[in-house]
């Protein structure tokens, strides 16, 4: 039988136990990790959930080895939580409001954000905005991935640029955020949205414990209550019901008119374009301001396309 130990009090716990209690600690009642998956079941309504993006995976386009080669890890991952990836998006609703779900699962890999899981939430953002439907975003993540090095911190532009053209359309972006929220993710698309609500315990931060020097002054802390992300009073069991009513009090903002280049845009910041061998593959190039007050134009230089993503049915 599969059991969960809790990390504050130590209690074993069953699977089924956990999921009867919405993954929080009967003895302390300490908030534990959820399955992409559960959390996705918690959040919409029967039978509203329609996945986006799911033949996405990773590769290994550095050969990345350390202790363990990267395609091993990614393999023992996927054997594990049962997903291809460490985030889960796609259609659904709430309440019945029309949303765009981004779900991470610490489980696969913590969370962290590669060359997939930014393609995945870029195209989320992407497709709400296509559609003019609010993204609610539940995070859980150590950060960018150290396996796909540079490709990886590419992602933090990529996101961050999707969410600036969802939040342009007048759009809104509800995120809540789990423990732990460190980062990358945390610096990029998971803190520019229009409300940030944390659940107990949760330590959000750019800079995790084992590289804090002082504790008392840590970069990553847990929530205080007067200031930062809206605490999460109403508890698992009603996270549906609390996200379509903060769905229903930021919905329905006028467009807002681009901005550049005194502050950088999406299409400023990066362009993606298709690769005609894989539609919905990434291509990034950077684009070139004008002068003041110029609008801005294309690189000289072509798109270049990493094979850090594949497609599989």
């Amino acid at each position: 039988m599969t059991t969960t130990k809790c990390p504050s009090c130590g209690t074993e716990h069953a699977a089924g136990t956990l999921a009867k209690a919405l993954y929080i600690c009967p003895r302390c009642g300490t908030y534990l990790h959820i399955p992409a998956r559960e959390r996705i079941t918690m959040l919409a309504d029967p039978r509203a959930f329609k996945e986006l993006d799911r033949g996405l995976v990773s590769v290994d386009p550095l050969r990345f080895t350390d202790q363990r080669s990267y395609r091993e890890r990614l393999a023992e991952a996927r054997r594990r939580t049962g997903l291809r990836e460490a985030v889960v998006i796609g259609e659904a609703r709430l309440e019945g409001r029309p949303v765009v779900l981004v779900v991470f699962d610490f489980d696969f890999m913590g969370g962290t954000m590669g060359s997939v899981v930014g393609e995945k939430i870029a195209d989320a953002f992407e497709h709400a905005t296509r559609r003019r439907w609010p993204v609610v975003s539940v995070v859980a993540s150590g950060g960018a991935r150290m396996q796909e090095g540079m490709l990886s911190l590419m992602q933090m532009a990529k996101t961050a640029a999707a969410r600036a053209g969802h939040d342009r359309a007048g759009l809104a972006h509800i995120a809540v955020l789990t423990d732990p929220t460190f980062g990358g993710v945390a610096a990029s698309f998971a803190s520019l949205a229009d409300i940030l609500i944390a659940e107990p315990g949760a330590e959000i931060g750019f800079v995790g414990p084992r590289n804090r020097p002082d504790p008392q002054r840590a970069a990553a802390r847990r929530f205080p209550p007067r200031r930062g992300p809206l605490p999460c009073r109403h508890g698992r069991s009603r996270c549906r019901e609390a996200g379509a009513s903060r769905h229903g009090r930021v919905s329905g903002r006028p467009p807002q008119p681009p901005q550049c280049p005194a502050r950088a845009c999406g299409a400023c910041t990066l362009r993606r374009r298709c690769d005609p061998q894989r539609p919905g593959a990434v291509a990034s190039a950077a684009m070139a301001h004008g002068a003041a007050g110029a609008p801005c134009r294309p690189p000289d230089v072509p798109g270049i396309h990493h094979a850090a993503i594949r497609t599989v049915r």
